[in-house]
């Protein structure tokens, strides 16, 4: 009888471990790999995680009344989220979970299928299974059963040891990217909650005639892969024929999004940085003008500045389903899609933010292939799997793309009285002492590509602040100039504007 129960034991571990398995081969069924090496690494990741799944499923299916209560649930929530990734390329985010719990049922009812019905049936039928064979055949882990405990704890532990090491490597993929998405919807409705101090309420707009102010914050662009910089490859052709005016010499004070968008936004600088989080934007004082206020976003905001994006008239979000966990194209051309239609009806004077996608990582994403001039490029999700040739390829053509979708944006204001700024958030390290990516203390990652453009109307009726630009091009600025430059674009008057800080002030 023991070595029954044993055998019966083995055989329902296999079928958790099986569920385990084609769970968390979500994460890596649309990878690029190139090398035996990619396979090696990430086949080394796809074990831990199968196994730390494992480890939970094992340690909740030990006790009889535990299984009862967790199994279903856990199970059906990650099935459900391995096939969003399976079959729609979709990875849940804390978007996500803000659109199923705060839009009306049938506008999340859209997000439904036929194919997602029918997964979710078969799906309850698997589970009734797996019930059946835990709770009617046999008494499973009744022999020594502090051993089953500690090999359950044992898997588990495997993750979040991995997890710590290298930060969300676990955390972020399915299943476990479910949690992570809850608390990081969670944090967001709890920041949000939290007043900012109002500033700017003696704020007026000199300007009387129709006016556009277009504020594009670019993703991981530096200043010394434009072509319109020196760049040895001509990866600006559209902005050198629109005669930008580029700031080549812009230094982000953070180096990862979270920290850069909300001290760009707001007044915050290197001596008062806590004004990130405490005081409102100029989004606000726009908005006191009687500007009419856009956010355009191709990304999801951060807790960090999800209440300052949402603050606006108009809140666009264009990637709601994309992530960069999903592998699939993910261009800022969503913007473009909806840009005209969205902005066409307002005969106000209008303020617009584009938070792009810019040259995120994974950079192959960030273009179609009308954009891949420069080759070879990676093909592979390893960094390491890769040579330093076809990174920087893939992501100076990410920049060409950029060019495209800036000129793209400027053909459709040309005719308007307009002017448009353009900030990446920070730069991006590639290769620099064998480092890539962002997020890390490194120079080059204050690198922060920013340029301007102004319209013929703009410039006819503010030829002061054309000269003053031009003036100022070669001058080392930080990103905190953009908070008291675009309120004096704006032609906004108030005591919370310092003239000084403006690149549009010929005073200073």
């Amino acid at each position: 009888m023991k070595n029954i129960v044993q055998k019966y034991n083995l055989k329902f571990l296999l079928l958790l471990l099986l569920i385990s398995v084609l769970i968390g081969a979500s994460n890596y069924i649309r990878l690029p790999l190139n090398a035996s090496g990619d396979v090696l690494a990430f086949g080394a990741h796809a074990i831990i995680l199968t196994f730390s799944f494992f480890g939970v499923l094992y340690l909740i299916s030990i006790n009889r009344y535990s299984f009862i209560l967790l199994f279903a649930p856990i199970v059906l929530i990650a099935s459900i989220s391995a096939w969003c990734l399976y079959i729609p390329n979709i990875a849940i985010s804390s978007a996500i979970i803000e659109v199923l719990l705060n839009t009306h049922w049938s506008i999340s009812a859209e997000y439904l299928s036929f194919e997602m019905i029918a997964f979710f049936i078969l799906l309850l039928v698997a589970i009734a299974v797996v019930y059946y064979l835990r709770l009617n055949k046999g008494k499973l882990f009744s022999h020594r059963i502090y051993i089953h405990y500690i090999l359950a704890m044992l898997f588990v532990t495997s993750g979040v040891i991995v997890d710590a090491k290298r930060s969300n490597t676990i955390s972020s993929r399915v299943p476990f990217s479910v949690i992570s998405a809850f608390k990081e919807y969670q944090i967001i409705q709890e920041q949000n909650m939290q007043k900012r101090v109002s500033i700017g309420k003696d704020a007026v707009c000199l300007e009387q005639d129709s006016l556009s102010i277009v504020f594009i914050i670019g993703e991981s662009v530096r200043n010394d892969h434009l072509g319109i910089n020196g760049y040895k490859k001509e990866t600006t052709p559209n902005l050198k024929a629109l005669n930008v005016v580029s700031f080549y010499k812009t230094r982000s004070l953070y180096t990862h999004t979270a920290a850069s968008v909300p001290q760009i936004l707001t007044r915050a600088d290197s001596l008062m940085p806590e004004k990130s989080y405490s005081e409102e934007s100029f989004i606000k004082i726009f908005k006191q003008c009687g500007f009419d206020t856009y956010w355009f976003a191709n990304q999801t905001p951060d807790y960090t500045y999800d209440g300052i994006a949402k603050s606006v008239d108009h809140y666009i979000p264009t990637s709601v389903m994309s992530s960069v966990y999903s592998d699939k194209l993910w261009t800022d051309e969503n913007i473009l899609e909806v840009f005209d239609s969205k902005i066409s009806k307002s005969t106000k004077q209008k303020l617009i933010v584009l938070h792009t996608i810019g040259s995120h990582w994974y950079y192959n994403y960030r273009y179609d292939d009308r954009f891949k001039k420069f080759i070879p490029v990676s093909n592979s999700r390893s960094i390491h799997h890769n040579t330093s040739e076809e990174l920087i390829n893939s992501y100076d053509n990410s920049i060409l793309y950029m060019d495209y979708f800036v000129s793209e944006i400027i053909k459709k204001m040309e005719d308007e009285n307009c002017i448009l700024i353009y900030l990446s958030d920070h730069g991006e390290l590639l290769g620099e002492k064998g480092k890539w990516l962002h997020a890390v203390e490194h120079d080059v990652l204050r690198n922060a590509a920013c340029f301007v453009w102004m319209s013929d109307k703009y410039k006819r009726k503010h030829s002061d602040k054309e000269i003053a630009m031009k003036d100022k091009s070669s001058e080392e600025i930080t990103t905190s100039f953009l908070f008291h430059s675009i309120l004096d674009a704006g032609a906004i008057q108030t005591n919370c504007l310092d003239s000084l800080q403006s690149i549009f002030n010929l005073g200073n």
